[in-house]
């Protein structure tokens, strides 16, 4: 069973669905920011920095954020320092 709908049938079997719902609800937006600032479904390993999918997926996040005007710094360690863009009277 998926965890989501184990944790679901587990707090509907004690209380009413629409407080298993609710109760669900929390762990399915860490689910999805997750899946979304990761790029990836699985969350059994994390992935390191050296692989070229979170590289390529990093790049691609501070090219978006360039385009928005922030101004990004890469240290060869690996830290990012942002400016924020200049503010338009």
């Amino acid at each position: 069973m998926v965890p989501l709908a184990a944790q679901y049938g587990h707090v509907a079997r004690r209380r009413r669905p629409n407080k298993a719902a609710v109760a669900g609800a929390p762990s399915m937006v860490v689910a999805a920011w997750h899946i979304l600032t990761t790029a990836t479904i699985s969350t059994t390993s994390a992935p390191t920095t050296s692989t070229p999918t979170t590289q390529g997926l990093a790049q691609r996040k501070l090219a978006d954020l360039e385009a928005l005007g922030w101004q990004a710094t890469v240290d060869p360690g690996g830290s990012v320092t942002l400016s924020p863009p200049a503010l338009v009277a």
